[in-house]
């Protein structure tokens, strides 16, 4: 787990930064193309960047668990976090654009309900005897799954007029703009 926290920290190339930077300006604009492009482009480095973390972690799991952890269920445990930790990356940035428009009751609602529901997912699995580190990773990736999900939908149905949906074109002068800001 210490292994995934210390990659999520730094996947996003400081992309979460950025979103606190730059929508607060164009949303105070209400510059639907300038919105849509910074938080395109933080989830699309995001998303690149955790699929290449996450690939490299699945497939170097048995080398990572003889060699690095030294435990027979090290490999299946990095398989199974592996999924938290795509999750949990893009979970973020979106969570970041709650934070960065200063919807704090949602950002915090989801976030705190997301910890609930994990814990009484582990209580579960406790209480049915399924207590193993593998089942909690397990139920650690699945909740962070489902979030990333259900924050997507919140995002898309609460603040769908703050962008374009149709018409899109990936701005590349935005991108350096952004990249230079978080790095």
């Amino acid at each position: 787990m210490s292994l995934m926290t210390i990659l999520g920290s730094y996947n996003d190339f400081g992309m979460t930064e950025s979103l606190n930077y730059f929508l607060p300006e164009h949303i105070h604009k209400k510059n639907k193309r300038e919105i849509t492009n910074t938080l395109s482009i933080a989830l699309f480095t995001n998303f690149i960047t955790s699929t290449i973390f996450s690939l490299t972690l699945f497939f170097s799991a048995h080398w990572l668990s003889l060699h690095y952890f030294r435990s027979d269920i090290a490999e299946t445990l990095i398989q199974i976090l592996v999924v938290q930790f795509f999750a949990q990356n893009l979970f973020t940035t979106l969570n970041t654009f709650f934070q960065s428009i200063q919807d704090t009751k949602l950002q915090k609602s989801v976030d705190f309900l997301r910890m609930v529901f994990l814990m009484i997912f582990v209580y579960i699995l406790w209480f049915i005897d399924l207590g193993t580190v593998q089942y909690y990773a397990g139920a650690w990736s699945i909740s962070i799954l489902f979030w990333l999900l259900l924050s997507a939908g919140l995002l898309f149905i609460k603040y769908r007029s703050y962008f374009i949906l149709s018409g899109w074109i990936f701005s590349f002068e935005s991108y350096k703009k952004i990249f230079k800001y978080a790095i």
